[in-house]
């Protein structure tokens, strides 16, 4: 999952209908959250890529996997996310927030896309990313 902080803490859990609904979609924006989540089906390790542009990081990615950039396939926008805090969020949205499931990091306030990458071969979702727009 990656978002604006404030959207998600410790004291913050999905309600059922948000789980389900990450559940059932490969990847989505939460529905009133500036959040945006990929359903992985397992607990794995995800480095987060930054990019920065003047110091300040304005797009943000979690890959699944770790060929993404040579993988035939294209980012499908999930919608907008907005990261009115300037603080972004990384994290596993089923787990108890710790050092481990849960990174927080400064970028750039603004509106930022969210977006999903298919693979061409079978439709797999294989990475999830947000970019000021």
């Amino acid at each position: 999952m990656l978002g604006d902080a404030d959207a998600f803490s410790g004291e913050v859990k999905f309600g059922r209908a948000e789980a389900e609904l990450i559940g059932r979609l490969a990847a989505c924006v939460i529905p009133g959250r500036a959040l945006a989540a990929m359903n992985t089906g397992g607990d794995q390790d995800v480095p987060v890529e930054v990019l920065r542009k003047k110091g300040e990081i304005v797009a943000a990615r979690l890959c699944m996997v770790t060929d993404v950039d040579e993988t035939p396939g294209v980012w499908q926008a999930l919608g907008e996310v907005a990261m009115a805090s300037g603080m972004a969020v990384a994290a596993d949205p089923f787990c108890v927030p710790s050092e481990y499931y849960h990174l927080t990091f400064t970028v750039r306030p603004g509106i930022y896309v969210a977006e999903v990458f298919v693979a061409a071969e079978d439709d797999d979702a294989l990475a999830l990313r947000i970019r000021l727009r």
